[in-house]
């Protein structure tokens, strides 16, 4: 996550390694508190879609990937993954069709760069 929070800054050349540190270490809290709560307050699964919580890695995802889009030449990946995904997800678990949805256009990516 500190990569996402970093990577605006860096196109604009305004990081330095106390921007870094400062948002590892934010970031990194905020996972330890959470830890810390889910060990005293535990909830079973199911109950977590009473909260919403089922959609908050959904939600992170798909916020971090927006920041990313690029214009014109995002969209040959971001059509493939989106439809990949929607594909993968008529026979897989929905956390696993947006993994192999996300893979396949980052590949598409990668073979567009580079060819």
């Amino acid at each position: 996550m500190s990569w996402a929070l970093s990577l605006p800054r860096l196109r604009n050349g305004q990081v330095g390694s106390g921007y870094l540190l400062g948002a590892a270490v934010t970031v990194y809290s905020g996972w330890v508190l959470g830890t810390v709560i889910g060990c005293f307050i535990p909830l079973p699964i199911e109950q977590s879609k009473v909260f919403g919580l089922d959609f908050a890695v959904s939600a992170a995802l798909v916020g971090m990937a927006g920041a990313q889009f690029a214009g014109r030449v995002s969209l040959l990946p971001w059509a493939v993954t989106i439809v990949v995904m929607l594909a993968a997800t008529t026979v897989l678990p929905i956390s696993l069709a947006m993994i192999i949805g996300g893979l396949s256009g980052a590949l598409v990516g990668a073979w567009r760069h580079d060819g």
